[in-house]
């Protein structure tokens, strides 16, 4: 399964658990939620792992697709400054071949952070999904 596809799944989950993930302030217990619910749906990922690299130092990522060698790899952060996981996605991303997603968990989105989080992932092809607990709302971003 593509991107696109694993986004659509993952929003669509996040979406589903909206009211547990609102109660929720603990990013490890997210991570375990959406596992969980993504392998419900039959997309399998694995929670904190290590990635080794020959070249690289090694990394830890938060939830990876399990079973695809450069398959999808969200970072889950909750109530944090608006560029806390972006270095990390883009590691991710660029050097170590996964497809980043970041996952921010507020309790209230200003529109300051939208706008920033928007522009960053233009410019870094990080896909990023936003969680509004006040509003009680998902966005992906761009």
């Amino acid at each position: 399964m593509g991107l696109s596809k694993t986004l659509k799944v993952l929003t669509c989950v996040i979406e589903q658990s909206l009211d547990d993930i609102c109660r929720i302030s603990d990013e490890r217990i997210i991570q375990d939620l959406l596992a969980s619910k993504m392998k419900a749906k039959n997309l399998h990922f694995t929670k904190r792992t290590v990635i080794k690299s020959e070249i690289y130092p090694d990394m830890e990522i938060d939830l990876i697709e399990t079973c695809k060698e450069n398959g999808v790899a969200i970072e889950v952060k909750v109530n944090p400054r608006f560029y806390e996981g972006v270095g990390q996605a883009i590691m991710l991303k660029e050097l170590y071949g996964r497809k980043a997603v970041l996952l921010q968990v507020y309790d209230e989105v200003s529109e300051r952070v939208i706008n920033a989080l928007r522009v960053a992932s233009c410019r870094t092809g990080i896909k990023v999904i936003l969680v509004s607990k006040k509003g009680k709302w998902v966005k992906v971003i761009p």
